[in-house]
């Protein structure tokens, strides 16, 4: 079950290098505003999230009602030790990429709204009310 257990973990591990390397290039299209390219590379990072799913669920299945960290605990074994440590360094790796993806997407759009904003002025009549405000 331990071998079972690491070799979902090794693949785990490989399926997010490969989601970090896609965000990485998402996050070049993004500053190089490669819309096409941006395009493609989302729907590879769906396939790939898909992929992650499915070992997650197979993993579930092998610990079943237990928690991953506490088989860990209970098998004193090194290696799924270290497997499951580099699963979780690169999840955090994973997670600030993400953010700075989502970050740089509201900055466009933030700076689009503006520029539209500017283009097309609100018309309506500027009116002040009781208090002096609109």
């Amino acid at each position: 079950m331990e071998e079972n257990l690491k070799l979902i973990l090794k693949n785990q591990y490989k399926s997010l290098k490969e989601l970090l390397e896609l965000l990485e290039k998402q996050h070049e299209y993004l500053c190089y505003k490669k819309t096409f390219d941006l395009d493609k590379v989302v729907g590879d990072i769906e396939k790939k999230s898909k992929e992650l799913a499915r070992y997650e669920m197979e993993r579930r299945n092998l610990t079943k009602e237990k928690s991953i960290l506490a088989f860990i605990k209970e098998s004193k074994d090194d290696e799924l030790q270290k497997a499951y440590n580099d699963c979780l360094k690169l999840l955090d790796d994973i997670r600030l990429q993400k953010d700075t993806n989502e970050l740089i997407i509201r900055q466009g759009i933030s700076l689009t709204t503006s520029v539209l904003t500017i283009l097309n002025p609100d018309k309506s009549p500027k009116t002040y009310g009781p208090q002096g405000r609109k």
